[in-house]
């Protein structure tokens, strides 16, 4: 992992002007460039298109600029659509560098540890509240995140279901090598619960029209909660099939997975269905949470208030205070100050300590450990427990 970042800073050093990588400035006369990486249409069909993050990111920069800006330069935003396709991707790093980005603004970045993350490295251009995916995302220097990421949503999930007192818990997951991360913490999670029992993961090769063998397998332990990790649309097939087969059990899957679409196409099956976020619920009763919701009215009637768009939106609050008052407006001076920022708050998200890494090999940049509990009532996520996060920190290795 760490030999890919040194080759992808090589290849950039060799590959852009020296001015653009040496922190010229990211702002000219009134303005302050920042930037997106997002999948806003699709080049593959397993392309994960999100739009939800462009929203809440351009709605929060509209709050800013419609206020007076920041020292009164107003921030604009560039969105570089990848198309779901690791070389575009790559490309959308290069152009972040070569227009003198401030900033890559929040959303999530399939292909981070390989295409852009090398290239955001290389030039010191922070990388502001992303939903990080991979561990790599959770160890780049340049990474700031607001949220637990992608591993609060699985092992969020997983602790839901030993408090909620689940004693047979069953596990699907995805086929594919980047899953082994997810199954290794079930293992620990579900293994150092007493008196749960669990004989470990079913896995199933996504896109697989015939769901019966994998479902029967799971069925056959007699499970009384079952989860499932993966795409949406698997995650649709496998719940019906559970539900077709007569079985109980309580489902579990994070809001990451249960997306609106996938919600609508269950129907009926998907009221009960519980599972963890890593922001809070979008009918959270806390003010923060409802001037995101009338920001995001604001800016669009037709924006998605997801978790998604809570991220984009949250990642401009941290931009914000991060650019207040500093002199050095470049990729490199914002990295500079956030990475000495401490006590930082954003929405209800616990505080934020950018100057302590977490002791753990695989997540140090972790700066919040806490997930909210969720489940689905009405065709819609709402919470399921307190309004104040439910800190997993002991999970987390």
């Amino acid at each position: 992992m760490a030999s890919k970042l040194r080759l992808g800073a090589a290849l950039l050093a060799g590959s852009l002007p020296l001015a653009a990588c040496n922190g010229a400035k990211g702002s000219g006369g009134d303005t302050i460039t920042v930037g997106m990486f997002a999948t806003t249409s699709a080049a593959t069909s397993a392309a994960f298109v999100n739009t939800w993050s462009v929203d809440g990111v351009r709605a929060g920069l509209k709050v800013i600029n419609d206020a007076g800006g920041v020292h009164g330069k107003k921030i604009e935003l560039k969105v570089c659509d990848n198309a779901g396709d690791p070389n575009r991707d790559a490309s959308c790093a290069r152009r972040a560098v070569q227009e003198r980005w401030v900033a890559v603004l929040g959303g999530f970045d399939p292909y981070a540890p390989s295409q852009t993350l090398p290239v955001l490295e290389a030039a010191d251009v922070p990388y502001v509240g992303y939903l990080q995916g991979t561990p790599t995302e959770y160890q780049s220097k340049v990474s700031f995140p607001v949220a637990i990421g992608t591993v609060g949503g699985y092992v969020g999930t997983f602790s839901q279901m030993v408090h909620d007192g689940c004693k047979k818990p069953v596990f699907i997951g995805a086929n594919d090598a980047g899953s082994d991360v997810t199954y290794a913490q079930a293992k620990d999670v579900f293994g150092n619960a007493p008196g749960v029992t669990f004989k470990g993961a079913i896995k199933f090769t996504s896109g697989t029209t015939d769901v019966t063998p994998t479902v029967a397998d799971a069925l056959a332990q007699s499970p009384d909660c079952l989860a499932f990790g993966g795409g949406g649309n698997d995650a649709a097939k496998i719940f019906a099939a559970v539900r077709k087969a007569g079985n109980k059990a309580t489902l579990y899957a994070s809001p990451g997975v249960l997306q609106p679409q996938v919600i609508s196409a269950l129907g009926k099956t998907a009221d009960g269905i519980k599972g963890a976020s890593d922001t809070p619920m979008p009918n959270s009763s806390d003010p923060s949470v409802r001037k995101f919701l009338a920001d995001l009215k604001a800016y669009s009637a037709k924006a998605v208030p997801n978790e998604f768009a809570l991220i984009g939106y949250s990642s401009t609050l941290l931009l914000k205070q991060g650019l207040t008052g500093l002199d050095d407006v470049t990729g490199k001076g914002l990295a500079k100050r956030l990475g000495g920022m401490s006590g930082v708050k954003i929405m209800n998200f616990p505080p934020l300590d950018f100057t302590k890494t977490r002791p753990s090999k695989q997540y140090p940049r972790m700066f919040n450990s806490g997930v909210w509990y969720g489940v689905v009532k009405d065709g819609q996520w709402t919470s399921s427990g307190s309004e104040s996060p439910t800190d997993i920190g002991q999970y987390i290795k």
